[in-house]
């Protein structure tokens, strides 16, 4: 024990500590409704602010619930359906003097209290992971990559751009290896992370009938821009995750929750009409059918024929619905190359290739050593001009997988993919290892991690900070359960 927690320990039997927590909160409390008093809503919102930040210098663990909250309410619209108030948490504070966001803050405000009970804790012990070295190897690559674009006269803005998402996988997964050490924990994270993605479904579907499917269209941005793109593959996770428990759950009617909870993500990723996410949906339950074969052989015999034959009917009835009911049969027709796509989709098709061949192109001019990040890369091939909706459209393409390779050269991407398939393999064995109540959670973080590949292959996931923050989630999941995995073998508790 350590020499603070014993003076902090009183000499009787019985702990007198003061409740520091709820002191604090109560002083909170009490600073904000005078701050209000005085100086309105902002004076409100600051304090808040202090308080979360306090929190999350005091318990950690609360720093990693307000992240990941903050990462599915990332798209959420209050007041303005043309603007999104979560949005705010993801603004650089510049403004006010500081460089970084308001989830930054928390992320680092809750690294500083990890710090703090590790060096004042003798009971605390640092927990590596099974996959640091791999996350240590991608982010020597992505520093090294960021000296040669300064070396190169990289924009500093568009820089600190690109490596604000990265650094949440390092911290966060540190965060969540050393503070959910208990399957107790992940199941209740897990439960929040359902229960918040349902929150944001909500509100999806409900600007989708309030200001999107109207006769008068209401919002400002085109159709294409009026969800964001990253929550449909948030919603992807949730719907896997609960369809894990549900195949091995011992009782599926017990776990009726789960059929419910993943009604409303479903229905919001029909609104939102992002191919991206519905295709990463659709290689997670694949993912899953390949695991049942060896897990599980009976319920594949099962489930997959009668799951395949209702979704056959679904897409035959749907094939030319342009309708919110039809996206089932719009991912599947971009899945396999169909020619009977939308205007919308050709578009979009078109601008992705030309996009593409200017990678492979940049990365045949450099492939070694890359250009370095935060500079623009050349275009061979001439697209549409999109700075207007996204700043960083000539140094950051929609495949960003091939974007480290672009900009980090082989180094980064040889790290980038020896990090994918070190977590996918460390999740099969964590799923062979661990007890049946934690199988679907080890499961489900490495569907996670592919269905984040193939959202990042034809989407901003590696530069995005709410889909890294999930990257991040899987990544700290996987090691995690490993070390919970490893105490079960032993027939010690996993603490």
């Amino acid at each position: 024990m350590s020499a603070y927690a014993a003076v902090a320990r009183p000499i009787s039997g019985r702990d007198n500590r003061l409740p520091l927590l709820a002191v604090a909160l109560v002083a909170a409390v009490a600073l904000a409704l005078l701050l209000v008093t005085a100086g309105g809503a902002l004076a409100l919102l600051v304090c808040a602010g202090i308080v979360v930040l306090a929190l999350a210098v005091v318990k950690p663990i609360s720093g990693v619930y307000a992240v990941m909250i903050a990462a599915l309410l990332g798209d959420f619209h209050i007041n303005d359906p043309n603007y999104a108030a979560g949005a705010r948490l993801y603004k650089s504070l510049a403004p006010v003097g500081i460089s970084l966001t308001p989830v930054e803050l928390v992320l680092f405000a809750a690294l500083l209290g990890l710090a703090i009970r590790l060096i004042y804790d003798d009971e605390v012990r640092f927990r590596a992971g099974s996959l640091l070295l791999p996350i240590a190897l991608f982010v020597a690559a992505i520093a090294l990559a960021s000296v040669v674009g300064i070396s190169r006269g990289a924009n500093m803005a568009t820089l600190r751009q690109e490596l604000r998402g990265l650094v949440y996988v390092p911290v966060l997964y540190l965060l969540l290896t050393n503070l959910l050490t208990r399957r107790e924990q992940w199941m209740r994270l897990m439960w929040v992370f359902v229960a918040f993605a349902n929150i944001a479904s909500v509100e999806n579907i409900y600007r989708y009938y309030g200001d999107v499917a109207t006769t008068s269209y209401s919002l400002k941005v085109s159709l294409a821009l009026a969800f964001a793109h990253e929550d449909s593959l948030l919603y992807a996770a949730a719907i896997v995750l609960l369809t894990a428990r549900l195949v091995w759950s011992r009782n599926i009617m017990r776990e009726w929750k789960c059929i419910a909870l993943m009604l409303l993500p479903l229905a919001a990723m029909l609104v939102m009409r992002r191919r991206a996410g519905l295709v990463a949906l659709d290689g997670g339950i694949i993912v899953l059918c390949l695991v049942l074969i060896r897990e599980k052989l009976r319920t594949f015999l099962v489930l997959v024929p009668l799951g395949l034959l209702a979704m056959g009917l679904v897409i035959a009835v749907t094939w030319n619905n342009t309708g919110s009911t039809g996206e089932l049969a719009r991912s599947y027709r971009s899945a396999v190359g169909s020619g009977q796509v939308s205007a919308r989709d050709a578009s979009s098709n078109s601008y992705r290739k030309r996009e593409e061949l200017n990678i492979r192109l940049n990365i045949q001019g450099d492939p070694v050593i890359g250009l370095g990040m935060g500079r623009p890369y050349r275009f061979y091939v001439p697209v549409a001009d999109l700075s207007a909706n996204w700043p960083l459209w000539d140094s950051v393409p929609h495949n960003s997988v091939l974007w480290i390779w672009m900009d980090a050269g082989i180094l980064g991407f040889g790290a980038l993919t020896m990090l994918f398939a070190a977590s996918i393999c460390r999740s099969m064995q964590v799923l062979r290892a661990i007890s049946t109540p934690m199988k679907p959670y080890a499961f489900a973080f490495g569907a996670i991690i592919f269905m984040f590949i193939m959202y990042s292959w034809v989407d901003l996931g590696m530069i995005t900070p709410r889909t890294l923050t999930l990257f991040a989630l899987a990544l700290g999941g996987i090691a995690a359960l490993g070390h919970i995995a490893a105490a079960e073998g032993d027939g010690a508790p996993a603490t």
